[in-house]
């Protein structure tokens, strides 16, 4: 699977493209960067939100896109960029971000905003650039080194070295701060695409711990389950997030693979491709798509034990992406 040169291309599925994780002071959460005691986490997670590069849809949201519009809306140029880089407006962070970085110049917050809204536009040579600087300002702090990770993994020139420099920085983003989320979306994820289920495995069950069994968190602990051969716990994984959601589409298309692939059952297969077809909550097209081509193979080609594996691909699960941003939205008014 693995060469010299791997090509990392993100595909625009459910764990986004660029995450960041805000949190409002009002919650009474620390700082990112410093650790935080367990109830503070819980708490933080209320007034947190975890966005996708090119989308305005988030992964994660404990509260709803207009208390992050309305963010936008204040004075204050480091509540407006947390506010743009939370509702996915990339071009209005990286404006704000420069402004304020303008009227700070040389300072860490500043700095790490403005990478981060730069790796929101994906352009993370740039985003390394200023990551690197507030680094050397503000030594250690979460969510910089996450912007470090994204463009370790990102850049096209990539290569195993690279990935492991990636990884690097997207662990000691989680152990700097037990709030953190998205460093933990990215490294499971690299983990998965480089073909370490294992340890997918194991980082992606701190994030579950730490964002409240949040479904992105939720996915990628059930397709590292289901590639490591833990089919009842990839099932049972998938199966909790449709108690919270009966038509997530991506747990239905990752049950289906399950029931097929790991479990020999092509008639409840079926069943959650069916069910996922006929959701009218399924918008994503690529998805669907994948349905509808797996429910045919499962139709036409189930005689053929070699035709019935599934792709098992990270191409062939959503929720596989891993480009995932941080940030604080603690200010002063």
């Amino acid at each position: 699977m693995l060469q010299q040169k791997l090509s990392f291309k993100a595909r625009p599925v459910l764990l986004a493209v660029a995450v960041i994780m805000a949190t409002a002071a009002a919650s009474g959460c620390t700082t990112l960067g410093r650790s935080t005691a367990e109830g503070d986490v819980n708490q933080s997670m209320k007034t947190t939100v975890v966005t996708q590069v090119g989308s305005k849809t988030p992964v994660v949201a404990g509260k709803d896109r207009n208390y992050w519009l309305e963010m936008r809306q204040k004075k204050d140029l480091k509540a407006r960029t947390i506010g743009s880089l939370a509702t996915g407006e990339s071009e209005s962070a990286v404006g704000f971000a420069k402004a304020r970085l303008a009227k700070n110049p040389g300072d860490a917050d500043a700095l790490t905003q403005l990478a981060a809204a730069l790796a929101l536009t994906r352009n993370y040579e740039l985003a390394a650039y200023y990551a690197t600087l507030a680094d050397r300002v503000r030594p250690g702090n979460a969510e910089t080194l996450n912007v470090r990770g994204l463009a370790a993994m990102l850049t096209p020139s990539a290569r195993m070295n690279d990935f492991r420099m990636a990884a690097v920085f997207f662990q000691q983003a989680m152990d700097a701060n037990n709030s953190q989320i998205a460093p933990g979306l990215n490294l499971g994820n690299l983990y998965l695409e480089l073909g370490n289920a294992t340890a997918a495995v194991s980082v992606f069950e701190q994030v579950v711990s730490r964002c409240g069994s949040c479904s992105a968190g939720l996915v990628g602990l059930g397709v590292a389950q289901r590639r490591t051969g833990k089919y009842d716990a990839a099932l049972a994984t998938f199966k909790s997030i449709l108690k919270k959601n009966p038509n997530h589409s991506s747990a239905l298309f990752n049950i289906a693979l399950v029931y097929n692939n790991g479990l020999n059952n092509r008639k409840e297969a079926e069943e959650a491709l069916h069910k996922l077809l006929a959701s009218a909550d399924s918008k994503d097209v690529d998805l669907r798509k994948k349905a509808h081509t797996v429910l045919r193979r499962l139709k036409g080609e189930a005689d053929s034990e070699d035709r019935t594996q599934i792709a098992d691909s990270p191409a062939a699960d959503e929720g596989g992406d891993a480009e995932l941003l941080m940030s604080s939205s603690e200010f002063e008014d």
